[in-house]
């Protein structure tokens, strides 16, 4: 089951639990964090950890389990700032049972405005706005796996 955290606004994999009761091979979700910085840069990140408490970010790209940390973007002042991310669920079905909870973390600068948008199965999700503070970690949403629903 995916989830969304109730007291923050995001809202980004909401849409997944209606349509998708368990994951399937192929089953891709991309994700696309983005802000505008503004005199002052801001650098906020994407991450994902597993019930076994690996941490898949900008110092850890990959995993044996799917998940891709594709674009890590430090924010430059005056600029349009992007991070990304990609994760099938059925490997992480496959890799653990248990919770794996996206985060964004507010790494430095000023408050900001942001949206999170992203892809599944070719449904469009978002994009959803929030705004963070730095120090700010946010957990946006968490996919609940299952290794009795492995296909492959």
């Amino acid at each position: 089951m995916i989830a969304v955290q109730t007291n923050i606004k995001i809202s980004v994999l909401a849409l997944l639990i209606a349509a998708h009761s368990f994951a399937k091979a192929n089953e891709e979700i991309n994700l696309t964090l983005q802000w505008r910085s503004g005199s002052s840069p801001v650098d906020l990140d994407f991450s994902v950890t597993s019930p076994l408490n690996e941490t898949v970010n900008y110092a850890n790209r990959t995993s044996n389990w799917g998940a891709q940390f594709i674009l890590d973007d430090r924010g430059t002042a005056n600029s349009i700032s992007q991070e990304k991310f990609s994760v099938k669920l059925s490997d992480m079905d496959c890799h653990a049972t248990g919770r794996y909870t996206f985060y964004i973390n507010h790494y430095s600068g000023p408050q900001v405005n942001s949206s999170v948008s992203g892809t599944y199965n070719n449904l469009t999700l978002g994009p959803f706005n929030f705004t963070s503070n730095s120090g700010n970690k946010i957990a946006t949403v968490y996919y609940d796996a299952d290794k009795s629903r492995c296909t492959t």
